[in-house]
Formats: C-alpha cells, structure tokens, sequence
C-alpha cells in the first residue's frame, strides 16, 4: 500500500503563481504579501508582489501572482486586500 506523501522538497523549484479571481466591478489591488505561518503560529510576511492582469473570463477579471522567488518549503498563506 502507497503512503501518504507528508512532504515533497522538490516542489520547492517549481513555479508558484497565484490566480486571483476579482469581481466584474472590482478595481485589481497593485499588490499581494504571501505570509509564512511558522511552527509557532506566527505569522511573518516572506514577500510582497506586484499583481498582473491576466485578463477577463466569463463573468470574472483575473489577476497573477507570482511567488517562484520563494524556495523555502513550509505553511503559507496569500494576503490580496486589507
């Protein structure tokens, strides 16, 4: 029986683009932090990017992300707004 994959470090080159679904009406924010939450719980900003459109489909406007530079394994989270 194949076991459960807890962690893969390879990953860790691949490319890491975030696609950010906005409303029709909605204005694109310039930018977006992805946040590492550490062993601990807290909460560090590891890096803030410049969003880019990436265009309109169906109802939605879509914008880019990209966080490749990161090459740190770990729990993140992706702060767009507030």
């Amino acid at each position: 029986m194949p076991r459960p994959v807890e962690r893969y470090e390879s990953m860790t080159s691949q490319p890491k683009r975030a696609v950010i679904e906005l409303d029709a009406n909605d204005k694109p924010l310039e930018t977006a932090s992805l946040i590492e939450i550490r062993p601990d719980g807290s909460q560090i900003e590891k890096l803030k990017v410049k969003v880019e459109p990436w265009g309109r489909y169906l109802r939605y406007n879509y914008v880019v992300a990209d966080f490749s530079s990161v090459k740190d394994s770990g729990l993140y989270l992706i702060q767009y707004g507030m």
